[in-house]
């Protein structure tokens, strides 16, 4: 691609040329998504192609590979550090995809902190979509045909994982914004703005109230949930 720098409505076009093109000559074809916690990389990106692909996509995400809690506090890390994924199964499902073989990967369960293996039933499809923290690690080199980045503000994604987590984990606002300052933002500047190196594309998704949330008084939710502005 000869501008890899996209917004949110031009990528899209892009991608679907793409991989139209590539089809032409592979059976099928790896697309690997990744950026910042909270950037839009799964709800904007990774499942918009799917939905544009229809039968024809297939999506995994590598939060399905993580190890667990009981993994992270024995090890000393955090669970935004690359080796609280089991990186090297994922790559193995991932090469056996690609041969048309049937998989069986793990699921994750967040209240519990603990992967439940073998749980889900994974069969090749012709367009594969990998998206999470660090799918754009170069253990995946061999088998991605296009690598995606998105990018956004730290304040926009604060209040996006501010209004995820809470229902996901159950974390209380001050865990949440406690977590992301001492431990998120520092381990993604560690670990995920080195991968934009590794992208062909970098799509640019900034967070609107008007666009993700109804009826949303951004001010007034920062105010009630202690979200400082870090930008």
């Amino acid at each position: 691609m000869k501008n890899k720098d996209f917004s949110l409505y031009e990528w899209l076009f892009e991608v679907k040329k793409f991989i139209r093109k590539r089809l032409e000559d592979d059976p099928h074809i790896f697309i690997f998504v990744s950026g910042w916690s909270a950037s839009g990389k799964t709800s904007r990106v990774a499942n918009n192609i799917q939905k544009f692909f229809l039968d024809n996509a297939l999506m995994i995400s590598m939060d399905n590979y993580y190890r667990g809690k009981d993994y992270v506090e024995s090890h000393s890390i955090t669970f935004d550090e690359p080796e609280a994924i089991d990186i090297d199964l994922l790559a193995d499902h991932l090469e056996r995809l690609k041969q048309w073989e049937t998989v069986f990967i793990p699921k994750y369960d967040f209240k519990n902190s603990a992967p439940i293996l073998n749980s889900i039933e994974v069969k090749p499809a012709q367009i594969m979509i990998v998206e999470w923290l660090f799918t754009l690690d170069h253990r995946f080199d061999s088998i991605s045909d296009l690598n995606i980045f998105v990018e956004t503000s730290t304040s926009g994604r604060l209040v996006r994982r501010m209004l995820r987590d809470k229902e996901r984990t159950g974390q209380s606002s001050e865990e949440i914004i406690e977590y992301f300052v001492e431990v998120v933002d520092k381990m993604h500047k560690k670990y995920i703005e080195p991968q934009k190196d590794n992208a062909d594309m970098i799509i640019y998704n900034e967070f609107s109230a008007l666009l993700e949330v109804r009826h949303l008084n951004m001010p007034d939710f920062m105010k009630r949930n202690n979200i400082p502005h870090l930008d």
